[in-house]
């Protein structure tokens, strides 16, 4: 028996990795494969084509990678119809994942394989009307934020929500004290984490803006430490500008190096959501293509980006964007955050935590693709 996973990105291969050992209890002897990265590889998951040379963002960037991503897709769709999997788990990439689920759904001879997707596309900001596609080609869906219940609840579809993974994958009881012990960082020293995000075109446009803001600060508080998590899964001379101004840069420990913080500067993203959980206030930044910008600006409906905030329904963090996202902006934002902004913050990210389920969304999703298993069976 087995069942496919298609991953977009960084952060969905470490939920899926969390999933993929829930089930293996459930099923010892499962086979796992598909379109994942480093971390499912390491659960056991076969790479059939990695999440690394998938992980694009923005219309001008897609189209630039457009040879990849057709190559990929006809070696998946190859690899479905020779091994028929039980299930097919599609992680958000609703640009791919729904394409290849309405293929599925069109070839007869993969009519008993089931759908599920897990972490819904953000049919809240815009694309609304994705919810009949994702109806139509999905089996059911996982959500993660109880807010987006209310989307589907105009089609048919089993939506269930399930829980935040994050809750269950971060160090909470992690504190401050212990993470700076673990990297060296003196205890009474004034930290500032800057998270310049987990792709290379991320780095791209935010690396500049990152290292002109923390030198800035310097200049107010000559005793401030920058860290930045750096990611061992992409090129080492990505990190080196952050290093060249006297930033710290820790490899593969983004939780020590958010909780050693007394505030952050982050990339939107699922970052925001995991700086707000380990109670670190931040500013949310954002910078990408011009032509990207120009593009969202005029189809995406929601006034925030940050998850923290539409997850409150209110601008709990400062949101930087594109011309906004400045260094004196920025430097402005973290000295308000290291005084009483900052324990505003803290308040309402308590509040948050506990909107985000119980922490067990890896076993609900687990339990959800064995009754899916099960019913294949029948």
């Amino acid at each position: 028996m087995n069942i496919c996973f298609l991953v977009g990105d960084v952060s969905g291969d470490l939920h899926c990795e969390v999933i993929l050992r829930e089930l293996k209890l459930l099923y010892p002897n499962l086979v796992c494969w598909g379109m994942v990265g480093k971390r499912m590889a390491s659960a056991g998951c076969e790479v059939v084509v990695p999440t690394e040379e998938m992980s694009i963002m923005g219309f001008l960037e897609v189209v630039k990678h457009y040879p990849t991503i057709h190559k990929n897709f006809q070696i998946l769709k190859t690899a479905v119809l020779s091994r028929k999997p039980k299930v097919i788990v599609y992680v958000d990439y609703p640009s791919f994942n729904l394409q290849f689920a309405k293929w599925v759904k069109s070839q007869d001879s993969l009519s008993t394989i089931k759908n599920l997707g897990f972490i819904s596309p953000q049919v809240w900001a815009w694309k609304e009307k994705r919810i009949y596609q994702i109806a139509r080609y999905y089996d059911g869906l996982a959500v993660v934020f109880p807010f987006e219940l209310r989307y589907y609840s105009k089609t048919h579809l089993d939506v269930r929500f399930v829980g935040h993974p994050l809750l269950e994958e971060l160090p909470l009881d992690l504190t401050q004290e212990e993470a700076r012990k673990q990297l060296g960082i003196p205890h009474s020293s004034t930290v500032v984490s800057f998270l310049p995000g987990s792709r290379v075109q991320e780095l791209m446009y935010h690396t500049k803006l990152m290292c002109d803001s923390f030198q800035m600060l310097r200049e107010r508080y000559p005793n401030l430490i920058g860290i930045v998590p750096a990611l061992s899964s992409l090129p080492k001379e990505v990190y080196h500008p952050f290093v060249e101004v006297g930033f710290q840069v820790f490899y593969d420990k983004p939780n020590e190096v958010l909780r050693s913080a007394n505030a952050a500067v982050v990339v939107s993203g699922t970052a925001t959501l995991q700086t707000a959980l380990l109670g670190i206030p931040m500013v949310v930044v954002y910078k990408t293509s011009p032509l990207t910008y120009f593009i969202g600006k005029r189809l995406v409906k929601v006034k925030s980006i940050s998850l923290a905030n539409l997850v409150m329904e209110q601008p709990i963090a400062p949101e930087r964007i594109q011309h906004d996202a400045n260094p004196q902006q920025i430097c402005q934002d973290v000295i308000e955050l290291l005084g009483e902004n900052g324990d505003q913050q803290l308040k309402q990210f308590q509040m948050l935590r506990e909107k985000l389920g119980n922490g067990s969304a890896s076993k609900n999703v687990a339990q959800w693709i064995y009754e899916l298993i099960q019913q294949n069976d029948d």
